[in-house]
């Protein structure tokens, strides 16, 4: 059996959307602060692998704020890449014969496929969809940015900007490696967490660090949860084994 969740981010709207499982109570997750870590299988020393496909980004684009995508995807991976129990590496789905970049929004078993349109009529900026099987372990990803709110001139002053852009790159990134909300307040200071919710993700003013990278509390959060597969003592991980 397979389930498929969605998770709205970067917006008001937190959402289930739960496939087969629907009448399934148990197999529902929500993904609010506090959540478990959705985890991926690991190897026998707590590692997951993951691979990450960016020849679906289509970032061949005259649009300027499309064509810097490539660049924030490339920042959020050497960000969680810094995890101990994360090995990140980028793959190319389309043969070098093969021009066509397809963003459509498909997930691929055993992958996290990274894709963007322009959805007006959504209100996410980022959204990631989990596949996990039985044994709730995550099996595909899939990752999706809307171009209307990160590349959208009439935008700029609020989410068309390098500073959302990082955010909303290592924010859904952060999610397809598992991770929950560090805080769901767009108002309140800043938790220095790109897995934040901020209207001011730049950070100072008063609204504390910025929310442009993973903090602390989420390397830990992925240490713990990931090495708690293969037994490990929670005081070992966060201390460094």
């Amino acid at each position: 059996m397979r389930l498929s969740i969605t998770v709205t981010t970067l917006s008001n709207i937190l959402f289930i959307a739960s496939g087969q499982a629907a009448g399934q109570a148990s197999l529902r997750r929500n993904l609010v602060t506090g959540r478990s870590v959705a985890e991926w299988p690991v190897d026998e020393n707590g590692v997951a692998h993951l691979k990450v496909i960016e020849d679906n980004l289509c970032i061949d684009s005259e649009d300027e704020g499309i064509a810097t995508y490539g660049a924030y995807l490339q920042a959020a991976l050497n960000d969680w890449s810094k995890s101990d129990v994360l090995e990140i590496q980028t793959v190319q789905l389309h043969s070098s014969n093969d021009s066509k970049c397809d963003s459509s929004p498909v997930a691929y078993e055993g992958y996290i496929n990274v894709v963007h349109d322009n959805e007006p009529w959504h209100q996410w900026i980022g959204l990631t969809s989990w596949e996990v099987d039985a044994n709730d372990m995550v099996t595909a990803v899939l990752v999706r940015f809307n171009d209307y709110f990160l590349s959208n001139r009439d935008r700029e002053a609020y989410t068309s900007n390098p500073q959302t852009r990082q955010m909303a790159f290592c924010h859904e990134i952060g999610h397809a490696v598992g991770l929950p909300h560090q805080d769901e307040d767009e108002q309140n200071m800043n938790t220095g967490s790109c897995m934040d919710y901020t209207a001011h993700p730049e950070g100072g003013r008063g609204y504390g660090p910025n929310a442009l990278h993973p903090n602390d509390v989420d390397f830990e959060k992925l240490s713990a949860a990931y090495g708690n597969q293969i037994g490990l003592d929670e005081k070992e991980q966060i201390e460094g084994k």
